[in-house]
């Protein structure tokens, strides 16, 4: 019998890889979209071909974290996050919440010790993993029952125990003792002086683990080496502590909420109108997105599921509508009481343009700047209309 399966993907190395990886994607008014409009592709990607039933989505929250307090050389060398990315964090937090995925993040950690403390809950619990992320030390998790998948290359590479060893020829729980020899020039971890991948790689072979290789440090050859690994005994512990991740998070992990849910697709209308994504507005499937109903003059032929009202005064307390012109005619939908009517281009009435006048009334809408040129010529009164567009 097969277990439930929990996804866990690291945010902040696909915002980065979508953010260089894109250029010159900005809205209208200027705000920059590259990093969101890639993450949404890559999230939709994931989504489509994976089709996860548990799914939650790990942020780092800044730099400032227990290894820079150990270490403060840890990734020193990467510059801080660009000003045209941080700008679209927020964003691409707010439609992943919208997605109805959960999002964790936690100050003092990084994503990966998040994915750990949720590795080890989801084993408790009986889950499989997959983590989908570019990273090395990432590869300390696998086993059994999980996985890492770094999709880039092709169609991705998938990362199990057989996976691991084929790449770096040793197991995965060893990946922690491989990492604090050779170091990650990634994050700035130096090695053992004199020692590289290939060198970290046979010790490890030959006795196991570092608690191995110091214990039979007389039988290492040649003596510069054995030399090495005596005087760099602190530093080796002082890598290991670094490049563990942390299994001891407190974090809530509930079935329920990780369980993916339906999209808001209403909430995503607006995120996706206001960043001027029509590709992604039109992909929308739901009753409450403009962008897909199409006018007609059948009357109730383009609102199935909706209640058809005859007057206006319903829309009086309404506060958001979206507005939708065209054929002639203006319908005007109340999504979330599921209501709707439409007027033909001769009944603009007096109530219509209260409406269309009340700026306590946020309006979305399609095709809105042809309904204004048809009221101009009609000498409605526009000089006081509010329409979030």
């Amino acid at each position: 019998m097969s277990r439930p399966q929990l996804y866990l993907i690291d945010a902040n190395a696909f915002c980065y890889r979508a953010y260089y990886a894109l250029k010159g994607l900005a809205t209208s008014y200027g705000q920059p979209t590259n990093a969101i409009f890639g993450f949404i592709n890559f999230l939709n990607k994931i989504l489509k071909q994976n089709k996860p039933e548990y799914l939650g989505v790990c942020f780092d929250v800044s730099r400032d974290t227990f290894r820079q307090r150990k270490f403060p050389e840890y990734k020193m060398q990467r510059p801080p996050m660009p000003e045209g990315l941080i700008t679209q964090i927020p964003v691409i937090k707010q439609i992943i919440q919208a997605y109805g995925i959960v999002l964790y993040e936690k100050a003092g950690f990084e994503a990966d010790d998040l994915i750990a403390s949720l590795v080890k809950k989801a084993r408790q619990n009986d889950l499989d993993v997959t983590i989908i992320s570019p990273d090395k030390d990432i590869l300390q998790l696998v086993n059994e029952h999980t996985v890492v998948f770094s999709p880039y290359k092709d169609k991705g590479t998938i990362y199990d125990s057989e996976g691991v060893q084929g790449r770096f020829a040793i197991k995965p729980s060893q990946m922690i003792d491989f990492i604090s020899l050779a170091g990650d020039a990634a994050d700035n971890i130096p090695p053992v002086k004199g020692i590289g991948e290939k060198t970290a790689i046979r010790l490890i072979q030959d006795f196991d683990s570092i608690d191995g290789i110091l214990a039979n440090l007389e039988k290492i050859k040649p003596q510069r080496l054995q030399q090495a690994l005596r005087e760099n005994i602190e530093k080796i512990s002082l890598n290991r502590s670094i490049v563990k991740l942390k299994e001891d998070i407190k974090l809530e992990f509930d079935l329920d909420k990780l369980k993916l849910k339906d999209p808001d697709n209403s909430a995503l209308y607006k995120i996706f109108r206001q960043l001027e994504f029509r590709s992604l507005l039109r992909a929308l499937s739901c009753e409450d997105n403009p962008a897909r109903i199409a006018i007609s003059t059948q009357g109730e032929g383009f609102a199935a599921g909706m209640n058809r009202v005859k007057g206006l005064c319903e829309f009086r307390d309404i506060k958001e509508l979206i507005l939708i012109y065209g054929n002639e005619q203006l319908a005007f939908f109340a999504v979330k009481e599921k209501i709707f009517a439409e007027l033909g281009d001769g009944d603009f009435t007096d109530q219509a343009r209260d409406i269309l006048n009340n700026p306590k009334i946020k309006k979305i809408g399609h095709n809105l700047k042809e309904l204004k040129i048809r009221l101009a010529r009609r000498k409605a009164r526009l000089e006081g209309l509010y329409f979030d567009t």
